[in-house]
């Protein structure tokens, strides 16, 4: 590997935009009223379509 390094804020803006993802995910599991290990499966069906 060439040992390339990413800026610190391209690091902080990727892991905000994953939290703010798995926020919304689990906030649809709880609307939905199912865990979210069950949507996971409905979600990564919906993926490979």
């Amino acid at each position: 590997m060439s040992g390339k390094r990413y800026p610190k804020q391209l690091k902080l803006k990727q892991s905000n935009r994953l939290l703010i993802a798995a926020i919304l995910f689990f906030s649809v599991a709880t609307q939905l009223d199912i865990t979210s290990h069950s949507l996971y499966p409905i979600f990564f069906s919906h993926q490979k379509e």
